[in-house]
């Protein structure tokens, strides 16, 4: 009787850790505070979901922006910083409504700018400074195609005019 219940309460407990370590449902109409802009596609959000709150990382989906030490990086982190710094944003999840991470942890998501519901991820792409993210598909990406395309051609941001 007493290994039943040692067995029992064991496995309640690594069913509860599994749901703890396992993806929160996202509710993605709450709006989430912006801490702190890590690069021009990375931020942190305060997240407050039910039953959970916390800080968590976010990577926006389908776009690639410079990495810090590339050229071009401090422009696309200002020009997010200035779009996003002490906002509310609404993250929307591929496909569905859980949150998906990527290998590092980071929340996969497009991001909305409160309350003008301004698409960031997309933006990012149109203005120049950031382009597609190929490395995984996603569901908009004929859309950011497009806008990466336009970009290019109108030398937007990050890419330079070209020369005759």
């Amino acid at each position: 009787m007493g290994i039943r219940r040692v067995l029992c309460v064991a496995a309640i407990v690594a069913v509860m850790l599994g749901a703890e370590a396992a993806e929160k449902p996202g509710d993605d109409k709450a709006w989430h505070k912006v801490v702190k802009i890590i690069d021009g596609d990375t931020i942190t959000v305060q997240v407050e979901w039910a039953d959970y709150a916390r800080l968590e990382t976010v990577r926006l989906i389908g776009v690639d922006a410079p990495e810090r030490s590339a050229p071009y990086a401090p422009e696309a982190l200002t020009w997010l910083k200035n779009l996003l710094k002490g906002e509310e944003v609404r993250l929307e999840y591929s496909p569905g409504p859980h949150p998906e991470r990527d290998r590092y942890g980071r929340i996969l998501a497009y991001v909305y700018r409160g309350p003008d519901g301004f698409d960031v991820n997309l933006e990012l792409v149109t203005q120049g400074y950031a382009e597609l993210y190929r490395k995984a598909r996603h569901r908009r990406e004929d859309e950011f195609t497009a806008a990466a395309d336009h970009a290019r051609r109108c030398a937007k941001g990050i890419w330079p005019e070209k020369k005759p």
